[in-house]
């Protein structure tokens, strides 16, 4: 019981430390959404329609949760990639709308 919780902790602090190294993305670097930062977006949707017809689907669980990981990763990535608002401070919102999204959703 002791060196299961010990364990935990350690597993813990690792990926604590992992998290440290992690550099996100310039906002700076963000594309405009034009047809070919667009393939970004695609790519986010179609592992999400993915997931949910594998939800339809009966004993499909283990396939959902290998999808998981990159469902999530297509989305960072179409979230920090594209400037929905096209520089226009007004419109900034649609930005995290995306990442809202693909996170609560997912």
């Amino acid at each position: 019981m002791l060196f299961s919780i010990v364990s935990r902790i350690a597993e813990l602090i690792l990926c604590f430390r992992l998290l440290e190294s992690v550099q996100l993305p310039s906002l700076d670097g963000r594309q405009p959404i034009t047809i070919q930062s667009s393939k970004y977006l695609l790519l986010a949707f179609s592992s999400y329609y993915a997931t949910a017809v594998l939800v339809l689907l009966p004993r499909t669980f283990a396939l959902r949760l290998a999808i998981f990981p990159v469902t999530l990763l297509l989305t960072f990535r179409a979230a920090t990639l594209i400037d929905f608002s096209s520089g226009n401070t007004e419109f900034a919102h649609l930005n995290q709308g995306l990442v809202v999204r693909g996170f609560v959703i997912d």
